[in-house]
């Protein structure tokens, strides 16, 4: 869901990219957390969780900056 709308709701194909245009909230739902990349703002995420396991994020203007990588 994108800014309180559904955006995609479909399994993405491994190494399929999709780009999102986010103005306030990402709430993202995961099938398999380890096997997702993300990026917020042109940096890199870091991992939402272990490969195989079930997540629900969500991303939001306030909070965004916890889920980016550690340089």
């Amino acid at each position: 869901m994108v800014d309180g709308a559904t955006a995609v709701q479909r399994q993405l194909r491994a190494g399929e990219r999709l780009t999102l245009e986010v103005r306030r909230e990402l709430v993202l739902t995961a099938a398999d957390a380890g096997a997702l990349t993300l990026t917020l703002n042109g940096q890199n995420a870091r991992s939402l969780g272990k490969a195989g396991e079930n997540v629900t994020t969500r991303v939001t203007l306030s909070n965004f900056k916890e889920y980016l990588a550690a340089r």
